[in-house]
């Protein structure tokens, strides 16, 4: 089995690993099999592969350790990235990743890492996804993060330093300790800044993180603090109603200074753009436009209708639809019956959109390069002083 197609290679990978996952194979078989697999699996041999290497590291990793083998979680990686549709080899590594959680952490987070290096985009899916990894995001805030988050966010590689941001947000922090932040420098917290701004959405998540290195900020020089300031400013333009009113709340309760300074700013854009909305200059009329606007709307809400008398699906059911009592409602089935009068309940929901990428794309478009150009040449800077090299 030392050499063979790749079709051959594959046949062989499936039996190894059913061989494998019987316990009761010799020691000998055992150590055969893990040193073939090691040699020969590289990426892209399908999903079900990644599937069977999941299943060999939850139940074969405690084996390999006796056998002083490497571990069969090291191979996880080559099989990514995983689809987003795979859920039950996503359940797996959701699985795995508890089980080394809790009896190996050091393993845990080498894993964690190392699949953010090659799935990143996977990775975020699941802790951003409601249910998805929610398991293991509430083991992880009550094991402990900071260390994990804050090895993440120092890392010069720009997939770690988002996935620490990533769980930052997802775990509900609010704070990172301050022992290891006062170790990073100002242009180092202008990276993190940086790489927030390349974050794919916008809530209140965002100024928890910016609240999170408020206290290096006021310990760091004058051009951290501006270029701090104006970014408050964007987010808090950017979502008036999250991110305002949460950095309103959080200044009237610490008395911040650089907040007040951000929320003054805000408040004299959202001041002027009231004055501009009230100007003469928005009376002006096009003639004729509202006029076809209305009729736009009588013909489209005809047309509607008529398509709805003309389905046959509807058809079957009825050719009108009667609200009966005024505030009640009943349900009428095909075969006659009609239900009992129902009251009507009031329900409504709200969200807000991110206004600054709609009103003007260019400029977000230009922001995220600036913000690209500057990561790049202060992560080349830091991995100098540091002596290493960037990802």
């Amino acid at each position: 089995m030392g050499q063979g197609t790749p079709a051959e290679i594959e046949e062989g990978i499936d039996l190894i690993c059913s061989t494998l996952l019987a316990d009761h194979r010799e020691d000998v078989a055992c150590c055969f099999g893990c040193r073939w697999l090691q040699e020969h699996i590289r990426s892209g041999y399908g999903t079900t592969k990644g599937y069977t290497i999941i299943q060999l590291a939850i139940h074969g990793d405690k084996r390999t350790a006796q056998l002083k083998l490497p571990p069969f979680r090291d191979l996880i990686p080559l099989y990514c990235p995983i689809p987003k549709n795979d859920q039950a080899t996503w359940y797996s590594v959701k699985k795995l990743l508890i089980g080394l959680l809790m009896h190996d952490r050091q393993a845990f987070e080498q894993l964690l890492y190392s699949m953010a290096r090659v799935d990143l985009h996977g990775l975020l899916d699941r802790f951003s996804s409601e249910g998805s990894f929610g398991e293991l995001a509430i083991l992880l805030s009550q094991e402990g993060t900071s260390d994990l988050i804050t090895n993440a966010l120092s890392s010069l590689e720009e997939s770690l330093r988002l996935l620490g941001i990533c769980l930052f947000k997802h775990l509900h922090l609010d704070s990172l300790p301050e022992a290891i932040v006062d170790r990073w420098t100002d242009e180092w917290i202008a990276v993190l800044i940086y790489q927030n701004q390349l974050g794919s959405l916008f809530d209140e998540k965002d100024a928890r993180f910016l609240r999170a290195l408020l206290p290096r900020i006021h310990r760091g020089g004058e051009e951290l603090k501006s270029f701090f300031i104006d970014e408050l400013v964007w987010q808090m333009k950017n979502l008036p109603g999250m991110a305002l009113e949460a950095m309103k709340a959080h200044a009237v309760e610490t008395g911040d200074t650089l907040l007040h300074e951000a929320i003054e700013k805000t408040e004299k854009y959202f001041n002027d753009l009231t004055r501009c909305s009230l100007s003469p200059i928005n009376s002006m009329q096009v003639g004729g436009y509202r006029l076809a606007e209305r009729i736009r709307r009588r013909r489209w809400s005809k047309q509607m209708s008529d398509v709805a008398d003309d389905s046959p699906i509807l058809g079957l059911v009825s050719k009108s639809y009667c609200l009966y009592g005024g505030n009640q409602w009943q349900t009428y089935f095909g075969e006659g019956t009609l239900q009992p009068p129902q009251s009507m309940s009031e329900f409504s929901h709200k969200m807000e959109l991110a206004r600054l990428p709609f009103i003007d794309p260019d400029g977000y478009a230009q922001r995220r390069r600036r913000a690209w150009r500057h990561i790049n040449e202060l992560v080349t800077e830091e991995a100098q002083s540091r002596g290493g090299t960037t990802e």
